[in-house]
């Protein structure tokens, strides 16, 4: 994300931004939009945590910064989060589910 955008911007800044220009790309990471979930995500392998989890994880933070559309950006490999394009379109459509569910 650094590469397209500045990574380091508090909540209050990507209201500001999103105000005035009407959306804004950051990374929720570096925003601290929710500081207990970052801390999750690191031990995240160790505690073998749910694709539940990551989708609460993944939509808490756009939930958090008051965020009405979104683009997530899923990179998948086998160092990544998804291992592989088939788990990868099987979780875009759980997070549909929940999206659509909620709103």
């Amino acid at each position: 994300m650094e590469v397209l955008t500045n990574e380091s911007v508090s909540p209050e800044q990507i209201k500001k931004v999103v105000k005035k220009e009407g959306g804004c790309f950051v990374w929720g990471d570096a925003a601290r939009l929710s500081p207990a979930d970052d801390i999750l995500i690191k031990i995240k392998k160790a505690l073998d945590i749910s694709k539940g989890q990551l989708i609460a994880s993944v939509l808490s933070k756009k939930a958090a910064a008051g965020a009405t559309h979104v683009i997530i950006d899923m990179p998948v490999g086998e160092t990544a989060k998804v291992r592989n394009q088939k788990t990868a379109q099987l979780l875009k459509s759980h997070i549909e589910t929940v999206v659509k569910t909620l709103c």
